[in-house]
């Protein structure tokens, strides 16, 4: 299990969706790479999605070696927003840290629960 961020990561910001799921898999597989950096913002979640589950799938990673970072833009920050924009993003599937923009963090055993200013 993957107990802190690895120092190096995909970050998956302007991926096109065509190559999205291709370039996360062939990332995890060929490179290594074991942090995958995305936010339902970027509009390539799901795709980004797709070559992690491929990648577990094949057996080529387990999701404990993996950390997956996603963030929620500050339009869901408000009480009542966060648990329905979570859908949206990897956060109810894979996610290891949820970043608030301009939030601060606590860190609460091995969960991350978000805080606003």
């Amino acid at each position: 299990m993957v107990n802190e961020i690895p120092l190096l990561g995909l970050g998956t910001w302007k991926i096109p969706k065509p190559q999205a799921k291709e370039v996360v898999y062939r990332s995890i597989k060929e490179l290594n790479i074991r942090h995958i950096d995305c936010a339902s913002d970027y509009g390539n979640e799901k795709e980004v999605g797709e070559g992690i589950k491929q990648a577990i799938d094949e057996g080529v990673v387990k999701r404990e070696d993996l950390w997956i970072t996603s963030k929620l833009w500050n339009t869901y920050h408000k009480e009542g927003h966060v648990l329905p924009a979570c859908p949206n993003s990897l956060y109810h599937r894979f996610h290891d840290l949820e970043v608030r923009r301009f939030s601060r963090i606590e860190v609460l055993s091995q969960e991350i629960l978000l805080v606003g200013k």
